[in-house]
């Protein structure tokens, strides 16, 4: 899977998730949460691939 940047919609908090086939992330949460503020929306970054699992 693909690695990209994202950052949380409700407080900008930025992480690096797995991009599933279906364009999905994959986050580095177990509650698929934002770490900092709980919000479950992302916005990619940019269209830079920065990695590959």
């Amino acid at each position: 899977m693909d690695r990209v940047v994202v950052t949380c919609e409700g407080c900008g908090h930025p992480c690096t998730v797995r991009v599933r086939d279906d364009g999905t992330y994959v986050l580095p949460t177990d509650t698929g949460e934002c770490e900092q503020c709980g919000c479950t929306e992302f916005l990619q970054v940019s269209g830079d691939v920065i990695g590959n699992d």
